[in-house]
């Protein structure tokens, strides 16, 4: 049975390009069976295995930042403190990614998080989602170039800061551009 609200119009096909068409979608009516994707049509293949996803997540969660964060949240609100704040964020990212993981499973799209915006709110939204999350990467990359650059000022202050920051970012733009075979495997390893 389908749910109320998947409609699959001729608009739609267009953004969702997994689907093949098929005459009811092409006359805007209801589409009988809004479930298959065919695998030769599928935009994105998978080339990353298994180890290095579950490495890229954990490394991407235990960054620079967060050892240099934690530092100065131990110091200031103790261990007690620490549990209770990362167990309530944690529980609140645990209900996000399930509720994000239901909606990709029901309505699997070429895209990220801001299509559902756009397909259930707006396209300004979607617009506004996809900025405000470039600049969060943004500021995130910055802070994390600097908190290992403050980091390797620990042990010497020869180079400076702002040259330890562009080293890392040349180093890290090279992994970037290696491929993603190479980008998964360096990844695995630096996330050990």
């Amino acid at each position: 049975m389908l749910p109320p609200f998947d409609v699959t119009t001729k608009a739609d096909l267009t953004k969702v390009t997994a689907r093949k068409p098929n005459k009811a979608a092409i006359k805007g009516e209801l589409d009988p069976n809004p479930s298959y994707v065919e695998a030769n049509s599928a935009p994105l293949h998978r080339r990353l295995k298994s180890r290095h996803l579950q490495m890229i997540a954990i490394g991407g969660i235990i960054g620079p930042g967060l050892f240099v964060g934690s530092g100065n949240a131990l110091h200031l609100a103790g261990p007690g403190g620490i549990i209770i704040s990362f167990s309530l964020v944690g529980i609140i990212v645990f209900f996000v990614m399930q509720s994000l993981g239901e909606l990709a499973t029901l309505i699997p799209v070429t895209g990220s998080f801001t299509e559902y915006a756009s397909r259930f709110v707006d396209d300004s939204l979607s617009f506004a989602l996809g900025w405000a999350y470039w600049y969060l990467w943004v500021t995130v990359l910055a802070n994390e170039y600097n908190a290992i650059s403050l980091v390797i000022e620990y042990w010497t202050d020869v180079v400076p800061q702002w040259a330890w920051i562009l080293i890392f970012w040349f180093i890290f733009l090279g992994f970037s551009m290696a491929g993603i075979l190479a980008y998964g495997e360096i990844e695995f390893w630096l996330s050990l």
